[in-house]
């Protein structure tokens, strides 16, 4: 009685496992002359079985051979492409290979598990074939491209990157490091670890005449040599930009450098007299910031009588349990001022005008305006110009004492960050009203039991354009909702923290038929179910709820 088929290929398999490649061979021979297997799936299982064999052996004609018989046997069946690309491709016969795929994608169906397959060899083989080409067409981009298209390319790098490219040739090296900002750059902004003297040097001998200067990070001995360099060399002619921390001394011939840009800290070493020396001798500063400064004795105001007629931008930054002040005549004499940031800096008021008010009117291009710690903010007169305005006072301002005609309309006014104080007295809603239409960004982070004038100016519609909202407040209740839809109808973005609402809160602002919100972000609101999450997907808003616990802080309670 004849052998089945199957039992014959039962037979193949036994041999294929144990390497016996010859009498594996005499099974399928066996097989393919039954007459069951002349056509139809099992002549292709056949031959499919015979290519493995023959690639085994690296017979690769007789197994290329076999494959097309089984794409003549049945054009319809994907293993016969897969099978001659992959014989085409470990020929080297890419292009080939890719034909064969591509045959295959004509005539298989879309639904066929091989045509998915066939798409994925088609992928992976043009991604050879791109590879292939741009290994043999491989040239120097620094000796193939022209000058000016190089230099193109290399200008959107990072000045990282470009140190990289440094180490990739003696030929990369000598054209890099004549371009900018290699040429005339030392910038130690990104470094993880503390730069030594070694580095510094190195990349001091690169450059010829500096621009820019940032040196952060630097190890003592680094930052001791750098001090020697900038005070004691004629190199630093054309500097225009230095930011500096922890040099062993600042005191330095600032007045010699063309200075335009300086950022300067040290915890010891930034005195208010510093600051004063700076901005006297470098007339053409634009933005200057100075952190940690200390007082090591009151200055005069005398001493702060001149203006930086071309200064746009000034950060004073002094430290805790320090009192520092700067006369508010000399920020009034900074005409072109475009951002003032004051951290832990107390401007002294002028007594002999508007009773000891700050009058910052003459500032016409101010447009942002950042107090942070202490400071006398309840004095403010703020110019019509302010379209950023960001108090983090910690204060507990009293009733305002500026009169109305000296009070201006904030109608530029984009965004309002109040934390941690009362409503600040020159907010009123006078001064709120013109702006309705600008004001987009409003962040608060109020007193507990919520503040009495921002519930005024809320009523009085002073919000009615603010898309974006983030609010601290207990005060807030399930029973606010009905505010928030009248007082924020323009709203898309909403966070609240440490708010005693519920989930009924959310439900009643996204069921209100005027409702825009999109994002709702809830953190310490924990009377808030998770539920509400899949509820407000499913009418299209992203609601997220982080616990006071995972915000790793303990929640304040109403007594």
């Amino acid at each position: 009685m004849p052998v089945s088929v199957a039992t014959l290929l039962e037979t193949f398999q036994q041999h294929f496992r144990k390497r016996d490649y010859t009498s594996a061979l005499d099974a399928l021979a066996t097989a393919l002359c039954r007459p069951e297997s002349e056509r139809g799936p099992d002549h292709l299982q056949i031959l499919d079985y015979r290519i493995a064999v023959y690639l085994a052996q690296e017979n690769k004609d007789s197994a290329l051979k076999d494959a097309k018989a089984m794409i003549r046997t049945d054009r319809t069946d994907g293993r016969g492409y897969l099978r001659c690309g992959q014989i085409e491709k470990l020929n080297g016969n890419f292009i080939t290979a890719k034909t064969w795929y591509e045959q295959g994608l004509k005539r298989v169906a879309s639904d066929s598990r091989k045509y998915a397959s066939l798409q994925k060899q088609l992928q992976k083989i043009e991604k050879e074939i791109a590879l292939q080409v741009s290994r043999e067409k491989a040239a120097d981009p620094m000796t193939t491209l022209p000058i000016e298209v190089a230099e193109i390319i290399l200008s959107f790098l990072s000045y990282k990157s470009l140190h990289l490219l440094l180490r990739v040739s003696k030929s990369w090296n000598r054209f890099i490091r004549t371009v900018r900002p290699l040429s005339d750059t030392l910038d130690y902004q990104d470094t993880s670890k503390q730069v030594t003297t070694t580095a510094l040097r190195a990349t001091l001998k690169r450059l010829k005449s500096p621009t820019h200067v940032m040196a952060y990070n630097l190890s003592a001995p680094a930052a001791q040599f750098l001090y020697y360099r900038l005070q004691y060399t004629e190199n630093f002619k054309s500097l225009g930009t230095l930011h500096l921390r922890m040099m062993p001394n600042f005191n330095l011939p600032f007045e010699r450098y063309p200075l335009r840009n300086i950022n300067l800290s040290h915890p010891s070493h930034i005195t208010l007299s510093l600051v004063s020396r700076i901005l006297k001798g470098c007339p053409e500063l634009m933005s200057a910031e100075f952190s940690s400064i200390r007082s090591n004795s009151q200055t005069s105001p005398a001493a702060w009588s001149f203006t930086c007629p071309k200064l746009e931008s000034l950060s004073l930054a002094g430290v805790v349990n320090q009192g520092l002040h700067v006369p508010s005549s000399f920020v009034v004499s900074l005409v072109s001022l475009k951002r003032l940031t004051l951290s832990k800096v107390r401007l002294d008021p002028d007594q002999e005008r508007h009773q000891g008010q700050i009058d910052l009117r003459l500032l016409e291009s101010l447009q942002t305006l950042q107090l942070i710690g202490p400071n006398v903010a309840s004095k403010l007169i703020l110019p019509p110009s302010i379209q950023t305005l960001s108090l983090v006072t910690r204060a507990l301002f009293p009733e305002p004492v500026t009169s109305a005609d000296i009070c201006t309309s904030l109608k530029n006014l984009h965004y309002l960050n109040i934390s941690d104080s009362t409503w600040p007295p020159f907010l009123q809603k006078d001064h709120m009203s013109a702006n309705r239409a600008s004001l987009r960004d409003l962040s608060l982070y109020l007193h507990p039991y919520g503040d009495r004038k921002f519930a005024e100016l809320w009523l009085a519609g002073c919000f009615q354009n603010v898309q974006r909202l983030s609010l601290s407040c207990q005060a807030v209740e399930d029973i606010d909702s009905g505010m928030f839809i009248e007082g924020f109808p323009e709203l898309r973005t909403l966070k609240l923290h440490s708010a005693m609402i519920t989930g009924v809160f959310v439900v009643d602002l996204l069921k209100a038929k005027t409702c825009k919100i999109r994002e709702i972000t809830l953190s310490a609101c924990d009377k808030v179910s998770s539920d509400i999450v899949e509820w407000a997907a499913h009418r299209g808003v992203s609601v997220s709820i982080t616990k006071a616990t995972e915000l790793g802080s303990t929640r304040l309670r109403e007594q």
